[in-house]
C-alpha cells in the first residue's frame, strides 16, 4: 500500500529490465462477416472484457468504430443507462 510506497528511502528502487506487447489480430474472415452484416442492415456490437481504449482499438480493426459510433462504454456506464439510452 501507499506506506510501503511512500516509507521508502529516497533512492531508485525499481529498475526497467524490460517490455513486452504481444497482439492478438482479428482474424480477416471475422472483419469479413462483420462488413457483411453492416451491408445487410445488422448492427454489429462488440462486448469484451478489455479495457476501453482496448475494445475501441479493435472495434475500430474490425469497421465497429466509425463517425456513427466513435466510442465504447463502460459495464458501469451501460448499467446507468435507461431503455431509450439503450435503444439509440
Amino acid at each position: 500500500g501507499p506506506d510501503f510506497i511512500n516509507g521508502r528511502a529516497k533512492k531508485e528502487w525499481l529498475t526497467m529490465v524490460g517490455l513486452c506487447a504481444i497482439q492478438d489480430p482479428p482474424r480477416p474472415e471475422c472483419i469479413d462477416a462483420i462488413s457483411e452484416a453492416k451491408r445487410a442492415g445488422v448492427r454489429v456490437a462488440m462486448i469484451t472484457g478489455d479495457h476501453k481504449d482496448t475494445a475501441i482499438a479493435i472495434g475500430s480493426t474490425l469497421g465497429l468504430v466509425d463517425e456513427k459510433y466513435p466510442s465504447g462504454i463502460t459495464g458501469p456506464e451501460l448499467d446507468g443507462m435507461n431503455e431509450d439510452q439503450l435503444k439509440a
